[in-house]
């Protein structure tokens, strides 16, 4: 019997959620096995990793340019792989990652290896135009947010809402009791959250960092700065230089996250985090104005950082193209040091995150 199960996760984000994922699998059937494109995460859930190009992923039009041909031959070698019967895996898990996994997934079909997406395509956010040509090609959807599941059964009945892995209960406990590095000493402190990918980080950072050094000369309060994807380590390090007032980890611990005055953070999962801990965040990013301009036509919500779509509302600043610079940042961290401010941020996160919490049935996922 076929129990091998392959895994596409080409950003650090999926890389997370499917080695969550495979380690609950694990504990139904330790006899599965796992094996494709990931990185650490997925790695030290003992999935056999037989590429990585995690730190090659990229957000936009413009900028998945430079990676368009690498990511063809590495699909195009691996269909080759599979079309051998002793290559081929019983199913095909594909995460997120969907400038890549969807063309993988019209791959597959044509090779009748069933697929699941999880993570899908969120269409509540981009609309729903490329919706039929996505559901042709993949066998099931796993769905965090219960808005996607809401659309995607409009157009078909192979579709499952289990939440996100970030309310479960158990997650969270097993988070909050990773002990962080023992010198990392700071009593008053914020986080800074530049992003996994190198074009979030080279835009990002240097930003950061000139309010790092603000924040401390004004409040002699620092910085935590995780690293999401190691390798790009060396040039995050590089960019700290010698400042003793910013602090690198090697990942976001949540025993220290969740006591955090705010967080200074690209958009992506970590406002979720920020979210769930009920931290108040500033959500910055910037990207060419070709891939804004295109992406605000196709966006079909008020807003770009997960908590705020959730809320519904702007809860937490969202400082985008030419609001995202040093004074605006400055601006947005000034209002969070006003208590009645800060509590009232607070008080709405929580009740965000109680909702979420009420619906959320991700410890489920793996009776599907």
């Amino acid at each position: 019997m076929n129990k091998r199960i392959f895994i596409s996760a080409g950003e650090v984000s999926g890389d997370l959620q499917g080695s969550l994922l495979v380690s609950q699998i694990k504990k139904l059937d330790p006899s599965i096995e796992f094996y494709g494109f990931g990185g650490r995460f997925l790695e030290d859930a003992s999935v056999k990793i037989i590429h990585d190009f995690t730190h090659r992923s990229s957000v936009g039009f413009i900028e998945s340019i430079p990676y368009i041909f690498d990511h063809y031959s590495i699909m195009r070698n691996f269909i080759e792989y599979l079309k051998k019967e002793e290559n081929r895996p019983a199913l095909c898990i594909l995460i997120d990652n969907q400038g890549f996994n969807l063309e993988l997934g019209k791959r597959l079909k044509k090779l009748n290896i069933p697929t699941v997406y999880y993570f899908p395509p969120p269409i509540s956010i981009w609309g729903k135009f490329n919706a039929k040509k996505i559901v042709k090609s993949i066998d099931y959807f796993l769905i965090p947010f219960f808005a996607d599941y809401q659309e995607y059964l409009k157009f078909t009945e192979k579709v499952y809402f289990f939440g996100h892995p970030f309310f479960d209960k158990e997650y969270l406990e097993e988070k909050l009791q990773e002990k962080p590095p023992e010198n990392a000493y700071y009593d008053s402190y914020y986080f800074m959250l530049p992003g996994s990918r190198m074009q979030e980080i080279s835009t990002l950072l240097p930003m950061f960092l000139e309010v790092a050094d603000y924040i401390y000369k004004k409040y002699s309060i620092s910085a935590y700065l995780p690293v999401a994807n190691m390798q790009f380590e060396p040039y995050i390090r590089e960019m700290v230089g010698g400042r003793k007032h910013v602090m690198m980890l090697d990942k976001c611990y949540y025993s220290l996250y969740k006591n955090a005055r705010f967080a200074l953070m690209a958009s992506g999962s970590a406002t979720l985090e920020a979210l769930l801990l009920n931290i108040p965040h500033i959500i910055c990013y910037k990207v060419s104005a070709l891939t804004f301009f295109i992406g605000k036509l196709m966006v079909k919500t008020n807003h770009v950082g997960m908590s705020n779509i959730l809320a519904g509302e702007e809860i937490a600043p969202e400082l985008l193209q030419g609001k995202c610079n040093v004074k605006e940042m400055e601006k947005r961290v000034e209002q969070l040091f006003d208590p009645e401010f800060r509590l009232n941020i607070v008080q709405k996160l929580s009740r965000v995150s109680s909702e979420i919490d009420g619906i959320n049935k991700s410890s489920s996922l793996v009776n599907y």
